[in-house]
């Protein structure tokens, strides 16, 4: 959800918390704010501005306040996996926009569609990230939210054949992968 809208939420959070203590007359003395943090917020120094600025929120609405838990969730494996794809097709759609078609999907990457993942594209040996932009990369299901990214700039050279990987699909992605869509048979795979 990124650190600015996290931090809003956290507040409405704290808020609801405060009324919880009021309604119930007990005091709150700690709050779980939960997990699901993608690694590359952990890795931004901006995070830990605002997780100071929200606990000091939490201790001024809280008096009795005496911890707060911030699961680390995602964060520890998500770099743990990428996936490989292979681009089967690039297709032209309306208003020029184009998309790659994949060997992939979300059958192998459920939460692709709740979280973003960084792509990189393998040309002449060299991995180059694919930047924003208003083309997409589409998995090769018929399912409407198969996609591995809705918001790509797909580079003119890029063709049938190149490869394409996503980072950090170690967590959320491949470990709740399902074998529907898939066309294959499913093997035990071991985190």
């Amino acid at each position: 959800v990124g650190l600015e809208r996290w931090s809003l939420l956290a507040r409405a959070f704290v808020n609801t918390a405060v009324h919880f203590q009021r309604l119930a007359g007990r005091i709150i003395s700690h709050l779980d704010f939960g997990g699901g943090w993608p690694s590359h917020l952990i890795d931004d120094p901006a995070t830990e501005e605002v997780l100071v600025k929200v606990y000091k929120y939490a201790k001024s609405r809280l008096v009795g306040l005496t911890g707060i838990t911030m699961e680390p969730g995602k964060s520890t494996s998500e770099r743990a996996g990428s996936t490989l794809m292979r681009v089967q097709n690039i297709r032209e759609t309306k208003g020029g926009r184009r998309m790659a078609i994949v060997d992939g999907s979300v059958a192998e990457m459920a939460a692709l569609c709740a979280h973003v993942h960084p792509l990189f594209w393998l040309h002449d040996g060299q991995w180059k990230p694919l930047r924003a932009g208003t083309d997409s990369v589409g998995g090769r299901t018929c399912m409407e939210w198969d996609y591995m990214h809705k918001a790509v700039e797909l580079p003119a050279e890029m063709a049938d054949g190149d490869f394409i990987a996503v980072l950090n699909t170690g967590a959320y992605s491949m470990s709740i992968s399902y074998g529907f869509g898939d066309g294959s048979a499913r093997t035990a795979t071991v985190l």
